[in-house]
C-alpha cells in the first residue's frame, strides 16, 4: 500500500474526529482567551462551560499552534496568540500559577500546574516572538526551582501537601525544555534532581508507587501516562542512556498490556487493574508515548498500539448532538459515568487527543 493511499485512508477515518476536536477546543475559549475547564452537559439542547484553567490552557497553546500548521487554519494562531496573553495576565507576580480553574476566589498555588504552562509560554515565543512569553516562562521555571526541596522533592504547592507524585516527572520536562531554550541550569539540575527521586521508586513489574493523585492510591492511566511521557521526554532532552532504557521498558510494559489485555482506566500496585473503564485522556496520551517511540524506533507495533487507542477516543467522540457545545468532544470517561471526570467533557481530553491524531498522521507521512 502506497503512503499517499495509507495517508488518505487515515485522513478518511480520523480527519472529521480532527477538525471537530480542534473547533471544540477552540470553542472553549472564554472571553478573557483563557480555555474553560470542562463542559457539564445538563440536558439535551444545553450545558454549562467551566471557569477557564490556567493550566491546561497552558498546554492547549502549543496544539492550537500545531493545528494551524498542520490544517492550514491562521484563526487558531489568534487564538493560542490571545490565551498565551491571557496567561501573562494571570501569572502570580512570584511567577507562579494556581491551581484548578479560576473562579474569582482565592486559591492556592500550584507547582504542577506552573509547570504546564512553561509548555504554553515557549511555544508562544517561539511562534510569535514576543519577549514576555519568555520573561513570563522564566519567571514560572525560577519559583518552581525556587520551591523545590534541597532532595530533588516538590513538597509544598501540591495537590495533597507533603505528597511528591511520581507523575511530577511531567515538570521535570519543561523545566528541561526551558533549559534547552535559555541554557538556565537551575532548571536542568532541579529537574535532573526530581528524575532521580522518581526513577529510583521503581519496583517489581515496572510499577512506579505513587503515580497517582493520591498518596498508595490507584492511578489513572492519565497520570500513569503523564509520568511516562515526562520521563521520556527527560531522556531525550538530557540524552540519558540509562533514563531512555529505563522508559523504554516501561513503554514496553504498556505496549503488552495494551496489545494482550486492553488498557484499563485505571492501575494498582504492579499494574493490577482497578478500574476497567476508559480514561479517554490515558488513552489518549499513551498513544502519544507510543508514537514518539515509533518516531525514534520505528517500531511499528507503537503505532498499531496507538491507533487501537485512538480509535476507542474517537468512538467516544461527540460527533452529533443537538447542543452544539458537545460536538467535537471528548468525554473524562466510558462510560460516562466512569470514575475520571464524570459526566464531564475535559479540555485537556480534547488536546491529547488532537496532538496524538496529528501526530499519528505525520508519522505516516514519513
Amino acid at each position: 500500500m502506497s503512503d499517499s493511499f495509507s495517508n488518505r485512508l487515515f485522513w478518511k477515518k480520523y480527519g472529521r474526529n480532527i477538525i471537530q476536536a480542534a473547533a471544540w477546543t477552540k470553542r472553549s475559549t472564554c472571553r478573557n482567551g483563557g480555555s474553560s475547564a470542562y463542559y457539564l452537559p445538563c440536558g439535551p439542547t444545553f450545558g454549562i462551560w467551566a471557569p477557564p484553567y490556567p493550566e491546561t490552557s497552558g498546554y492547549i497553546v502549543p496544539s492550537l499552534i500545531q493545528y494551524a500548521d498542520f490544517a492550514s487554519q491562521p484563526r487558531f494562531l489568534s487564538t493560542a496568540y490571545r490565551m498565551a496573553h491571557w496567561l501573562c495576565k494571570v501569572q502570580i507576580p512570584n511567577g507562579a500559577f494556581t491551581s484548578g480553574p479560576i473562579r474569582g476566589k482565592p486559591v492556592k498555588l500550584s507547582v504542577f500546574n506552573t509547570a504546564q504552562i512553561i509548555f504554553g509560554l515557549l511555544a508562544a515565543f517561539r511562534r510569535f516572538n514576543e519577549e514576555r512569553f519568555l520573561i513570563c516562562a522564566r519567571r514560572a521555571a525560577e519559583w518552581v526551582c525556587s520551591v523545590q526541596e534541597p532532595d530533588g522533592r516538590w513538597l509544598k504547592y501540591a495537590y495533597v501537601n507533603g505528597y511528591f507524585p511520581s507523575y511530577y516527572s511531567h515538570v521535570a520536562w519543561p523545566l528541561l525544555e526551558f533549559w534547552k531554550q535559555t541554557g538556565y541550569e537551575s532548571a536542568k539540575d532541579a529537574a535532573q534532581k526530581a528524575l532521580a527521586r522518581i526513577t529510583e521508586r521503581i519496583g517489581n513489574k515496572l510499577w512506579i508507587p505513587d503515580m497517582g493523585f493520591q498518596p498508595n492510591k490507584p492511578a489513572f492511566t492519565h497520570t500513569i501516562a503523564y509520568t511516562v511521557h515526562g520521563l521520556l521526554e527527560s531522556a531525550i532532552l538530557l540524552n540519558e542512556g540509562k533514563l531512555l532504557e529505563i522508559t523504554m521498558e516501561l513503554s514496553e510494559k504498556l505496549l503488552r498490556i495494551v496489545e494482550i489485555k486492553g488498557l484499563a482506566g485505571a492501575y494498582t500496585e504492579e499494574w493490577k487493574p482497578s478500574w476497567k473503564g476508559v480514561c479517554v485522556t490515558g488513552h489518549c496520551q499513551t498513544a502519544l508515548i507510543f508514537l514518539r517511540i515509533c518516531e525514534r524506533t520505528s517500531d511499528w507495533r507503537y503505532l498499531n498500539a496507538s491507533l487501537k487507542l485512538l480509535d476507542i477516543a474517537a468512538n467516544a467522540q461527540v460527533l452529533r448532538s443537538l447542543d452544539r457545545s458537545r460536538i467535537g468532544a471528548l468525554p473524562g470517561s466510558v462510560p460516562f459515568w466512569g470514575r475520571y471526570m464524570r459526566f464531564r467533557y475535559p479540555n485537556w481530553a480534547a488536546k491529547f487527543f488532537l496532538d496524538a491524531t496529528i501526530r499519528a498522521q505525520k508519522l505516516k507521512e514519513q
